[in-house]
């Protein structure tokens, strides 16, 4: 699931990665054309629970959802946390980076995004 492009080029870099990304166990992947946050206020339930996000992933008819969460913080560090969230399960693995700016984030992205992929690699 996308970021909404107007975050600026940390999202979109994010965006990119995540469309490349192929986690183990896949046949096929599609890109959601909403953000999370998007598709939450479309079935109306918008809570940040297992609940939501499993409702979500019914809604889709899709297995697994991934989506990226952009925190940027005041002194110009960039959060990133990509989730991995398995539908049926009701279950999600999150991974999570810190970057010194929104340059050193574009550049970190891809490796988050592939630790991310992996639902039993171990954060680094």
């Amino acid at each position: 699931m996308p970021l909404d492009a107007f975050e600026g080029p940390v999202a979109l870099a994010i965006n990119d990665q995540m469309r490349q990304v192929r986690p183990p166990g896949t046949s096929s992947s599609v890109k959601a054309a909403v953000s999370m946050e998007v598709a939450q206020l479309a079935i109306e339930c918008i809570k940040p629970t297992a609940e939501c996000y499993a409702a979500v992933g019914r809604s889709l008819n899709a297995d697994r959802l991934m989506w990226a969460e952009l925190e940027p913080s005041g002194d110009d560090k960039v959060v990133i946390t990509i989730v991995m969230f398995d539908v049926e399960a009701g279950k999600s693995s999150r991974r999570a980076g810190t970057f010194a700016d929104a340059q050193a984030a574009r550049s970190g992205v891809a490796d988050l995004v592939q630790r991310a992929a992996v639902p039993e690699s171990k954060p680094q």
